[in-house]
Order: C-alpha cells, then sequence, then structure tokens
C-alpha cells in the first residue's frame, strides 16, 4: 500500500512531524507501545524540521511542493503472518526503493516505522524534499 502527500508549506511539514513523533496527541495510537518505533534519520520534531531547513534553498515559490510524504504499509492480515524481522525487511525493502527514487543522503530527512497505532500494523512513512527545492536528484 503505497500513499504519496504533497506538502506544499513548512507549517504542513511541522505538523506531519509532530504526528510522527507523537508530540500531539493521536488518538488512535497505543501510547504504550509508541516505544517500537523505529526512526531513522531525525528522531524529534526539532531535528527533522532543522533537516528540512537547511535541505530547502533560501527562495521557495510560494506554491511550491516542499515536501513529498510517502506512507508504505501492508495489511494488517499481510503483517500479522510475518515475523518482526521480516516486517523489518519489508519496509528495509520500501526504504531501498525510495532512495533509488530519489537519491540517498539529504532528500531522506525522516524514516520511521510505526508499530502503536494498532496490533499487525506497521507503516512506514519517509519525507523528502524534492530535487527541485534542494533534495537529492
Amino acid at each position: 500500500i503505497l500513499r504519496v502527500q504533497k506538502l506544499k508549506s513548512a507549517v504542513a511539514v511541522h505538523r506531519s512531524m509532530k504526528h510522527a513523533f507523537r508530540a500531539q496527541e493521536t488518538p488512535n495510537a497505543d501510547k504504550s507501545r509508541t516505544p517500537d518505533n523505529t526512526h531513522i534519520g531525525a528522531h524529534s520534531v526539532a531535528e527533522g524540521m532543522a533537516a528540512f531547513r537547511e535541505a530547502m534553498p533560501e527562495k521557495v515559490r510560494k506554491n511550491a511542493v516542499q515536501c513529498v510524504e510517502y506512507l508504505m504499509t501492508a495489511s494488517p492480515e499481510a503483517m500479522q503472518g510475518k515475523t518482526r524481522e521480516q516486517q523489518d525487511a519489508y519496509f528495509q525493502d520500501s526504504l531501498d526503493w525510495l532512495r533509488q527514487r530519489h537519491g540517498a543522503g539529504k532528500a531522506i530527512y525522516r524514516w520511521h516505522l510505526r508499530g502503536a497505532e494498532r496490533p499487525g500494523h506497521r507503516a512506514a512513512e519517509l519525507s523528502a524534499v524534492p530535487w527541485w527545492c534542494g533534495g537529492a536528484a
């Protein structure tokens, strides 16, 4: 399952990060499972926003896409039949695909695996600064 979302402002990126790092109330997440989340890259909203700002050029067109956010997951039924290692391998393959698509390095500034929202469901989200805004080509 793949969902792509264009984020057109730093406010939208910040809002997404607050959700990802549970810096705001997230009613559909089990707080006791939040430590099961895995982060690659930024480990906090502040780190993620700093990396985002660093990757952006000084001037950005008013209506430009500033970030492309991917949600990559699988059905709960598909994940329930997999061990944690198999789930991690599935998401590693997803990350490898995204790195190939966008380039490794500064284009990818936040990647996390969520395990807190419901049993058998793990999702990976990546935010990439588009190449036309200073991300890797």
